[in-house]
């Protein structure tokens, strides 16, 4: 992901560590409280580069995937106007289809949800798997 795209938190504009814990995409939850919180974020192509298929052919755009021990605990959407709301959010664990990324900002929202069965843990299993096929422009 990192060669040709990279993903960003959409609160500072900074980017999303690849590896270690730097700067993640994170969520404080109250599990006794089944507590959930949403997160904007977008991806960004790097200069001189798309990542996808200006037709957005399913096998050709980028996807989101959120893997790991409790990646069913995840969500994601697509950016929705207005920006500060998100849209109807897939099922839990699924995978996100972007469609294109170029140079300009591409958001969506990523939630997490904590239930009252857990036990209190800093769990950082969760990675929001980025894919696409990179084209020079």
């Amino acid at each position: 992901m990192t060669d040709y795209m990279k993903m960003y938190l959409a609160s500072d504009d900074s980017v999303v560590s690849v590896s270690g814990l730097t700067n993640p995409v994170e969520f404080e939850l109250r599990a006794d409280l089944e507590e959930s919180k949403s997160q904007r974020l977008y991806m960004k192509a790097e200069a001189g580069f798309t990542v996808g298929n200006a037709s957005e052919p399913a096998d050709e755009g980028v996807t989101i995937t959120p893997t790991g021990t409790t990646y069913l605990k995840w969500q994601l959407a697509l950016e929705t106007v207005p920006a500060e709301e998100p849209g109807s959010y897939g099922a839990a664990g699924a995978e996100l289809f972007l469609g294109l990324v170029t140079t300009t900002n591409k958001y969506f929202w990523a939630k997490a949800s904590a239930t009252d069965d857990e036990e209190p843990s800093n769990d950082s299993t969760v990675t929001l798997d980025a894919e696409g096929i990179a084209k020079a422009v």
